[in-house]
């Protein structure tokens, strides 16, 4: 009988909740999956976020190879940046080297993959994806095929509304009560989704990302960690227990999609970053104003658009008038000077501007790589990077007193590839990272604690890692494991070969002497190449919608 795998995504797990949960003796399955196989933390991509680190799973490879550094993209007119897609991927993945060895792929939810692309089995996209598109399964008759058996199925949820104010302590509670309820009717409907798709369909590789867990660490980290500002004792009564709750609830779900598995299945539930608090923000953009190292054009101004028209027409109780505004205003802005709400990235004055913040990184304004770069490449340049690592050295965490920056490092020590110009020139890891990096230009102060925001959890770097099959260690010994090392790791099981091209290498120390006796190690020379051009896929409006989304989700300022 062939050997298959499965692999269950848990977006944002983390030992540092699964372990004391096992202790409590919560955690059934993934305790038992513990005891019986090969476990480990799981380094992340710098930095840990899930639209690189998912392509990274995908590909085996860095973002420099892959081209995927966020889940936006620079635009090619230097003007701003767009919202990823699957074409934005460069370089190909274990779903294209799987199928070309005639074997079934089933993949449901990972992120970077809508649309979906054409492979020898199915695909149900994963963020990001437009919140009334029907085309985001491949192929596209199995929109139907879900919808009949299963019912709606949701990508996510809009999380923009996240981002508007409330008006009491009542209206909060009532607004993540119902985003809870949400976020666990998601899931279990995902997770119906799943059961019925690989029953239906038996694959080679299936793959399943459950992001209930991700989400609810975002949102509910400030209601059971007291050292949070935004802590209060209502709401740790009401939602203290929400992501304990939800660990419990996914252990159920792996139990259930290992029960509904064949025989000789190799199972890897991993997590593509973990979570931890997130105490506070340093609005990298608005230091470097402070220091005088970007300058941005004098606020405010209006952009009349689309969504702006229509809060205007509102307001002024023409709300009927509104709703019948096209969606293609929205590729039209209309700027009026003198008249804007906030500066963003199009109101950077180039010719005084040294650095500016994208990413989660720093960038420089380089001669030759940015549309109006000032800093001449080589030795200026370099000097540049040094004196921006001293100070940023130098900085005091006002919460603690401590140094704010633990780690820097520039690209070449983090991307290798094609693409690497696309990313940062500089990322820093801060310390226990607690308080991570914004892009905001619009701050009133470059650091500012978190008491009044919705999100009160984010990503850390150690995700986690565990695989169960014949031939499989029983080990926690694993060490220095990479977010890129799965890839290789799927095709060994499948029996195909490995590119190598893949910064991943295969995880060799997590199986028995006699598999890899019995099973060889097969590489390949061959690549499928790079892909030299992104198509411009989203609309102007769905462009807004998911960028707003992603906001309210603390991927953008």
């Amino acid at each position: 009988m062939k050997n298959k795998v499965i692999v269950i995504g848990l977006d944002g797990a983390t030992f540092d909740i699964i372990k004391p949960l096992i202790n409590e003796g919560k955690l059934p399955v993934i305790a038992s999956l513990l005891s019986k196989g090969a476990s480990a933390e799981l380094q992340s991509t710098l930095p840990p976020i899930s639209g690189p680190a998912w392509t990274s799973f995908l590909t085996g490879m860095n973002p420099g190879k892959h081209g995927v550094f966020h889940f936006l993209t620079r635009r090619s007119d230097g003007n701003g940046f767009l919202l990823c897609s699957s074409h934005d991927i460069k370089t190909p993945t274990i779903f294209d080297y799987i199928s070309a060895e005639d074997k079934t792929i089933g993949s449901i939810n990972i992120p970077m993959t809508y649309p979906p692309p054409k492979v020898n089995g199915f695909i149900v996209s994963g963020i990001p994806v437009p919140p009334q598109a029907k085309d985001y399964t491949y192929p596209y008759e199995l929109y139907e095929d879900i919808k009949m058996h299963v019912g709606d199925y949701t990508i996510d949820y809009d999380f923009s509304s996240m981002n508007k104010k409330v008006d009491s302590i009542l209206d909060e509670i009532e607004r993540y009560r119902y985003l809870a309820e949400n976020l666990m009717d998601i899931e279990e409907r995902r997770l119906k989704t799943g059961l019925f798709l690989m029953n239906k369909y038996p694959c080679d590789l299936f793959v399943i990302v459950l992001t209930l867990l991700d989400r609810v660490q975002h949102y509910f980290w400030r209601f059971m960690d007291k050292r949070h500002a935004g802590y209060s004792d209502i709401g740790a009564k009401e939602f203290g227990r929400v992501i304990h709750n939800c660990y419990e609830k996914i252990d159920k779900a792996i139990g259930e999609i290992i029960s509904s598995s064949s025989d000789n299945t190799t199972f890897i539930v991993m997590s593509d970053h973990g979570s931890g608090p997130h105490y506070s923000d340093f609005h990298i953009n608005k230091w470097f104003i402070d220091i005088g190292w970007l300058q941005m054009k004098s606020c405010p101004r209006v952009i009349l658009n689309r969504s702006n028209i229509k809060r205007i027409l509102t307001k002024l109780g023409f709300k009927k008038l509104s709703e019948k505004l096209p969606p293609s205003l929205n590729s039209l802005s209309i700027f009026i000077p003198k008249v804007k709400r906030e500066n963003d990235f199009i109101d950077i004055v180039w010719s005084k501007t040294l650095a500016y913040s994208a990413f989660y990184g720093i960038s420089i304004n380089l001669k030759g790589r940015e549309e109006r770069g000032i800093i001449e490449p080589g030795e200026e340049y370099q000097k540049l990077i040094e004196v921006l690592k001293a100070r940023l050295y130098q900085l005091i965490d006002p919460r603690t007193g401590e140094p704010l920056i633990e780690n820097i490092l520039e690209k070449n020590e983090i991307y290798s590839g094609p693409f690497s110009d696309q990313g940062p020139d500089i990322l820093f890891l801060t310390k226990d990272l607690n308080c991570i990096p914004s892009d905001s230009y619009t701050a009133h102060s470059w650091y500012e604690i978190r008491v009044n925001h919705a999100t009160s959890g984010t990503h850390r770097m150690n995700g986690i890692f565990i695989m169960k099959g014949k031939g499989i260690k029983n080990t926690e010994e694993l060490q220095n494991l990479k977010i890129t090392d799965i890839a290789p790791t799927i095709l060994y099981l499948l029996h195909a070969p490995i590119p190598k091209g893949m910064d991943g290498r295969l995880i060799t120390e997590a199986f028995t002497p006699q598999f890899l006796n019995e099973n060889k190690i097969k590489f390949t020379d061959i690549e499928l190449g790079y892909k030299k051009e992104r198509r411009s896929f989203y609309s102007a409006q769905e462009e807004e919608m998911l960028k707003e989304s992603l906001k309210g989700l603390g991927y953008m300022s």
